[in-house]
C-alpha cells in the first residue's frame, strides 16, 4: 500500500546546466544542489520537480537560460560517482516528455513567482526553489504538456512513484502506474511518459 504523504504536495525548480539535465534525464534521477541533504530532505515522493538550466556546461560562458526538463520525484535513491569521484546520494526521478524546451524570459510575465518580469533572472539565482501548483502547470504547458498540465492542476497521476516501481497500489489505474499513453493498458490519461 501507498505510504500516506505527511504534507501537502510541493512544486520546485532545479537550477543548473545543459550537461546536468541531460544526465539526470537518461538516467531517471536528479540532480540538484549537488546531492546536498538539505536539498534531498526538502522534496518527497509525487513532488514536481522542473530543471532550470542557466549554461550548457558548469563553467561555460553563454546563457541558454531555459526549462528542460519536467517530472515527479520518484520513491528511490541512487548513489552515483560525482566528478570528483566521491558518492553522491540522488533522488529517483520520472521525467514527463517529450518535453519542448522553453525559455525562462517567455514565461516570466506569466509566472506568480517571478515579482518583476523585468527582472526575471533574480527570481532563478538560487541553486532550487519552491513554486506554486499553478506556475508548475504554467511550465508544463509551456513545454507542450498540456495533459502533464492538466494531472497538475488537478492533483491526478502524480503519486504513480511506487507502482510505477512494479508495486501495486490498490486501487490505482494505468495513469497513476506511470504509463500514461504510450501503454494500451492506458486509461486514457493524456500525458506522455519517458519510460526506461
Amino acid at each position: 500500500m501507498a505510504k500516506a504523504r505527511k504534507r501537502e504536495r510541493k512544486f520546485w525548480i532545479g537550477i543548473g546546466s545543459s550537461d546536468h539535465v541531460e544526465e539526470a534525464v537518461s538516467r531517471s534521477f536528479c540532480l540538484l544542489s549537488h546531492g546536498t541533504e538539505a536539498a534531498l530532505a526538502a522534496m518527497l515522493p509525487g513532488d514536481g520537480l522542473t530543471l532550470f538550466a542557466k549554461r550548457p556546461t558548469d563553467h561555460a560562458s553563454e546563457l541558454v537560460e531555459r526549462f528542460e526538463a519536467i517530472g515527479v520525484i520518484g520513491p528511490g535513491t541512487a548513489w552515483t560517482r560525482g566528478r570528483d569521484g566521491g558518492v553522491i546520494r540522488r533522488l529517483q526521478a520520472r521525467w514527463v516528455g517529450p518535453a519542448e524546451p522553453v525559455h525562462a524570459e517567455a514565461l516570466a510575465a506569466r509566472l506568480d513567482f517571478v515579482k518583476a518580469p523585468a527582472r526575471w533572472r533574480a527570481s532563478l539565482a538560487r541553486d532550487r526553489k519552491a513554486i506554486g501548483r499553478e506556475d508548475f502547470a504554467r511550465i508544463a504547458e509551456a513545454m507542450d504538456l498540456p495533459g502533464f498540465a492538466w494531472e497538475v492542476r488537478n492533483d491526478r497521476g502524480l503519486d504513480f512513484a511506487v507502482a510505477a516501481e512494479g508495486q501495486d497500489v490498490p486501487g490505482a489505474s494505468p495513469l497513476d502506474r506511470g504509463w500514461g499513453t504510450q501503454d494500451q493498458r492506458s486509461d486514457g490519461g493524456p500525458f506522455r511518459m519517458r519510460r526506461k
